[in-house]
């Protein structure tokens, strides 16, 4: 890459981002072997909690001066969600860190408040990048017919092709994943989520387990967790039904 005065080497905007993801480390480090925890929110079981990874120094700021959310949330490292005995919601809050490794000391939290009253502690994981990966998949299938595809549910569905009942669920999961109405269909309607349900629920399973490194299926499963239940169309905001096709996984943390 040509960078200052026409010479080969980095340029000032990735030396920047390095540097960003150099310095979050070295703080992901320094929080992790002594991470400070605030926990907002309502204090009664029913009542939604969230869990903040704060470093000291931040830690310190926010005690000093219970000011504003917009400063609050400024300070935010990542943040977990608790309402009774389900976890949901981990995120991270800085760019470069790790959403598995960041949020481990708030789970670790959260797994003792979910299991308070002896309940079983359960998570619901969101599923970004689903809709991204089935097109790819899709995509790949088109360029590459005689090279097995990385999903080994869209092969099985291209496969059984002639079958009538794979057709229309390879169809409809086309549609959802793509967003865009099936043939001589004006919009993506209750239909095609009807239709598509059966591959799309087999397809974020897929994904979940083999092709999600660093999201929340990843987190709560290097706690033991396991799948129990697809939860079809939990979240049905414009964003997350092109994100994900509205699906959530539920998880029993064993």
């Amino acid at each position: 890459m040509i960078g200052w005065n026409g010479r080969v080497g980095f340029s000032h905007t990735r030396i920047d981002k390095w540097l960003k993801i150099r310095a979050g480390i070295s703080t992901l480090g320094h929080v992790l072997q002594d991470p400070v925890i605030k926990v907002i929110g309502d204090k009664a079981y029913d009542g939604v909690k969230e869990l903040v990874l704060l470093s000291h120094r931040e830690s310190s700021s926010m005690n000093s001066s219970p000011s504003s959310s917009s400063n609050q949330s400024s300070h935010k490292l990542a943040s977990v969600f608790v309402k009774r005995n389900i976890i949901f919601g981990s995120r991270i809050h800085q760019p470069g860190l790790s959403l598995v490794k960041t949020c481990s000391p708030l789970v670790n939290q959260a797994l003792n408040i979910a299991s308070e009253y002896g309940d079983q502690p359960q998570a619901l994981a969101s599923l970004y990048g689903l809709s991204n990966w089935v097109c790819s998949c899709l995509k790949y299938a088109d360029e590459n017919k005689t090279v097995e595809n990385p999903s080994k549910v869209i092969s099985k569905l291209l496969d059984s092709h002639n079958n009538h009942e794979s057709r229309i669920i390879l169809e409809a999961v086309t549609a959802i994943a793509t967003q865009t109405p099936r043939q001589g269909q004006t919009t993506i309607g209750v239909g095609t989520y009807r239709d598509g349900r059966p591959g799309w629920e087999a397809l974020a399973k897929e994904f979940a387990t083999s092709f999600n490194d660093d999201g929340e299926p990843s987190l709560y499963s290097s706690y033991g967790g396991e799948i129990v239940q697809v939860e079809y169309l939990a979240d049905t905001s414009p964003v997350y039904l092109k994100e994900a096709g509205g699906v959530l996984l539920r998880y029993f943390i064993l």
